[in-house]
């Protein structure tokens, strides 16, 4: 999350070719301007750009709208391919109501105050007025800060202000390693899962379910037989899995602190390791793939990458590819991706 600035816009944006088109209105996002033009029926209106959000595959741009209202505008920009898309057209869920049909980009689900805000922005809190419909929404730090992990920071700050030489041997923060399994895996959560927040006051080695309110599969967010559909939210899928149920698995296994994968190349396999050892030594066995080959890796089958919304991420339920499931719910399996 970050402020929209020129500077910004010629480091990392390309101009729009074409308008895009929604509904009855057209957009194109003058980035040297910093609006975004849309044009219908009722005339000419201009949207200021206040905010950049994402980044890694994706960037949205927030406007200001009334009563507080930060929503997210209906063209994004695809960082890969260096193009812009249609942001509504790319959220579309299977959702009962209104089954297969993009929502109006002004809708609640793209409001950030209320949606988007928990994996972009530090501790915020939205102050939403239900009589007046309005927010006076504030937070600590664009982006993940450091106590979003660690937890508060102030007696670190002061141990390390005093400390006479080096650091201080006791730095006063929360350290990973001494939580429990389900405390690692549940501080990791709050940005990689569908929730309503029941607090603003989470903090690493707290209850998850005291502060969160998780979504389970009846939730737009996923297929009906219980596939990840939405964003980067897996924890539900996760939780499910005969991995995590074991409670010998966490997140930190498999990832690093700041989500990067830890077992690439030669070493794809050992991130299953020692639950599955026998088939590790004899994926090709296993897999019915070439040893040599991207089908005898676990995560090829188990936890394949898909994408929602031009944002790639994997399918953390771990289970095997299921056709027949594929056929009747149209869910994805590694087979036909």
């Amino acid at each position: 999350m970050q402020g929209y600035t020129a500077d910004f816009a010629r480091r990392e944006l390309t101009a729009q070719g074409e308008d895009i088109a929604v509904k009855q209105h057209r957009y194109r996002a003058e980035i040297g301007q910093g609006w975004v033009l849309e044009r219908g029926p009722d005339g000419e209106r201009k949207h200021d750009i206040r905010q950049v959000m994402g980044g890694k595959n994706v960037y949205y741009f927030l406007t200001p709208m009334e009563r507080g209202r930060l929503q997210v505008l209906p063209v994004a920009y695809d960082v890969r391919t260096k193009s812009w898309f249609n942001t509504t057209a790319s959220h579309v869920r299977q959702n009962l109501e209104r089954p297969n049909e993009p929502f109006d980009w002004r809708e609640r689900p793209l409001t950030f105050n209320t949606t988007c805000y928990n994996c972009h922005v530090s501790r915020l809190s939205s102050h939403y007025d239900p009589k007046t419909d309005a927010y006076q929404t504030i937070w600590a730090e664009p982006g993940i800060n450091c106590e979003t992990c660690h937890g508060p920071g102030e007696a670190h700050v002061q141990a390390c202000r005093s400390a006479k030489a080096g650091p201080p041997p006791d730095l006063k923060i929360l350290r990973w390693r001494d939580l429990t399994i389900e405390q690692r895996n549940e501080s990791c959560a709050p940005c990689h899962a569908k929730i309503v927040p029941l607090s603003a006051t989470f903090k690493p080695g707290d209850r998850y379910f005291d502060h969160f309110d998780l979504a389970t599969l009846e939730d737009s967010d996923f297929y009906p037989d219980g596939r990840d559909l939405g964003e980067n939210f897996t924890f539900t899928t996760w939780r499910l899995s005969p991995c995590a149920k074991s409670g010998k698995l966490d997140c930190v296994h498999c990832h690093t602190a700041s989500g990067r994968y830890r077992f690439t190349g030669d070493q794809a396999n050992q991130s299953c390791l020692p639950c599955h050892e026998k088939n590790v030594k004899d994926a090709a066995s296993h897999s019915r793939h070439k040893a040599d080959g991207d089908g005898s890796k676990c995560v090829a089958c188990h936890m394949p990458m898909t994408e929602f919304a031009r944002m790639r991420r994997s399918d953390h339920s771990m289970r095997p590819p299921a056709p027949a499931a594929t056929l009747a719910f149209k869910s994805p399996n590694a087979c036909n991706l």
